[in-house]
């Protein structure tokens, strides 16, 4: 019976005729199938007993991916010897008759198989087609949830830069997580691993530095782990790094910080720290604000148009990157940033 139902299924199904005419436990029977398959289940229907023809009938469906391939030897039953079932064996029916697959039986497996994953192939592309102008398409894991979901970015990001402090967020990430930044947790964690980030990609820099406000012994731990860190990204981050280290340090230590990207194997940061002194790093930065974004100098901008600004630039970016926008959004970024410092000296005096 295990092999009538094995060759059925990978037949297309059908039904199975069981000189049986009692109720038949249809679990027991396909608990019994699938131990002869691997563990796969195949479906059994509802049993139709015709007692006047001493069997019954059995409705078994097709198995979507044939063939099933018996897993194990079976004894045969009561009253016969040797193996009934072996292992590796392909049953499939031919009329009333069921056989061991031959050549034609997998060739037609195989050429039903790529003919529905075209098929497949086919419904997604029709899908994509139909789609309306200006879309964007969203790759999902099996979990359902987009890898770009701020929440799963994030978790994601934590996870891999605890066990690794050079596994950073990149660009797009951080600027995905800019648009969201009003939903991000107050972590110092968290703010740890946007600042060191965004110092070795800009745009978003000044922005986490304003608005997440790290404290000084953070910004002393980030500085210290970008100038050893093992990771080869710094090519943006020595520049970066003169110029935060110029904002928040005193001159005196600027200087230290100046001869230790010197000393320093990275070229990047010999050559952002050559000749620097903070003065012209602060002049440099005063002049940035200058910049021109839409016509309209930063300065003319109120600090709600430059948050608008930013948020309608970050979009852009996501969308379709380019130099010009992530420069755009960096100086931005700064003009906000010198606003909030000018701001908090004012509330000090």
């Amino acid at each position: 019976m295990v092999r009538d139902i094995i060759g059925t299924a990978n037949a297309g199904g059908g039904e199975v005729l069981w000189d049986h005419p009692e109720p038949v436990d249809v679990e027991a029977l396909g608990a019994l199938v699938a131990d002869h398959v691997g563990g796969l289940r195949v479906e059994i229907g509802e049993p139709i007993i015709e007692p006047d023809q001493g069997h019954v009938r059995l409705p078994i469906d097709a198995w979507a991916t044939p063939p099933l391939v018996v897993s194990r030897n079976s004894e045969a039953g009561a009253g016969r010897t040797g193996i009934s079932l072996r292992k590796g064996e392909v049953y499939v029916r031919h009329g009333r008759q069921i056989r061991h697959a031959n050549r034609t039986d997998f060739r037609s497996w195989t050429d039903g198989a790529v003919a529905a994953e075209s098929d497949r192939w086919r419904a997604r592309l029709t899908l994509l087609t139909d789609i309306p102008a200006g879309s964007q398409i969203r790759v999902l894991p099996a979990t359902g949830e987009a890898f770009d979901e701020p929440s799963v970015l994030l978790d994601r990001a934590l996870t891999l830069w605890r066990a690794n402090r050079s596994r950073l967020l990149n660009g797009n990430e951080l600027v995905v997580l800019f648009l969201a930044r009003g939903i991000l947790p107050a972590d110092d964690e968290i703010t740890e691993l946007l600042v060191a980030s965004a110092l070795r990609r800009r745009p978003t820099l000044w922005f986490w530095l304003a608005e997440r406000k790290p404290t000084a012994a953070a910004l002393q731990k980030i500085f210290d782990d970008l100038i050893v860190g093992g990771d080869r990204d710094k090519t943006d981050a020595g520049r970066s790094l003169v110029e935060v280290a110029a904002m928040y340090e005193t001159a005196s230590d600027f200087n230290e910080r100046m001869a230790e990207l010197q000393r320093s194997r990275y070229r990047h940061f010999q050559q952002a720290a050559e000749n620097t002194n903070r003065i012209d790093v602060l002049d440099r930065l005063a002049a940035g604000r200058e910049t021109t974004v839409r016509k309209r100098k930063l300065s003319a901008f109120g600090t709600v148009e430059l948050v608008d600004l930013a948020q309608q630039l970050a979009s852009e970016l996501r969308s379709k990157p380019s130099s010009s926008r992530s420069r755009q959004l960096t100086m931005v970024g700064l003009e906000l940033f010198a606003r909030d410092l000018e701001a908090s000296e004012r509330a000090s005096e």
